[in-house]
């Protein structure tokens, strides 16, 4: 019996050891556990996360493709005549209407700005327009106002109007505007005024040719 005291002490030590080897043992594996399940939680976190980044970007690239070129909504026009001239027999001058698409429930006035803002936009032959139509209103010229009294239109442009000479090239200007502003539905007369003044009175007759002309219509053209 003693001796087998004597043998557990002198085991005593070593096992005491090995306990302690196991319990840091059991300590570091649950730790190890422990941080496991904590990357294995945000793993998951982080694939929620990713997941919803590309749900939104899968969404952006759809509205993307939906508004980018050649993809826009279609909005409704009605067809406008423009007048440009053409050079005609013998140097005449030859009215030449195209038509293009302008947009559709507009106002009396505003369609009857937009008709004129076209006008003065000039031809467009890289848009399927003739070639050999050009015209008369001289470069530079701007729409400054547009007023509708009844069935007369007040046209307001700038001072770049009046910068031009001789007789066809005037007689093509007043018909251009004339004849492209009557295309408007509610008007058969037109005014027309350079920078705010009525033009084509005695007071201000019109470009140094000193033309003089009232209300102008298809019918009443001064030359």
């Amino acid at each position: 019996m003693a001796e087998t005291q004597r043998a557990a002490r002198r085991r005593t030590p070593g096992t005491r050891r090995l306990l302690s080897v196991a319990l840091a043992s059991g300590v570091g594996l649950g730790l190890l556990l422990a941080g496991y399940l904590s990357l294995r939680q945000e793993l998951g976190r982080q694939a929620r996360r990713i997941e919803e980044m590309d749900q939104r970007l899968a969404h952006l690239e759809r509205v993307t493709l939906s508004s980018g070129p050649g993809r826009s909504e279609q909005v409704a026009t009605v067809p406008a005549r423009i007048y440009f001239t053409r050079a005609g027999a013998q140097g005449a001058i030859e009215m030449v209407a195209v038509t293009r698409p302008v947009p559709a429930g507009l106002g009396p006035e505003a369609h009857l700005e937009r008709v004129m803002q076209e006008l003065l936009g000039g031809p467009q032959p890289d848009r399927g327009e003739p070639t050999d139509v050009f015209t008369q209103i001289p470069e530079g010229t701007r729409l400054r106002g547009v007023r509708l009294e009844g069935s007369t239109a007040y046209l307001d442009f700038s001072r770049e109007l009046e910068q031009t000479a001789g007789t066809m090239r005037l007689d093509g200007i007043l018909r251009q505007i004339v004849f492209t502003a009557t295309e408007v539905p509610q008007v058969e007369r037109v005014v027309l005024m350079v920078e705010g003044e009525r033009t084509g009175t005695e007071e201000h007759p019109f470009t140094g040719d000193g033309l003089l002309f009232g209300e102008l219509s298809r019918e009443r053209l001064p030359l």
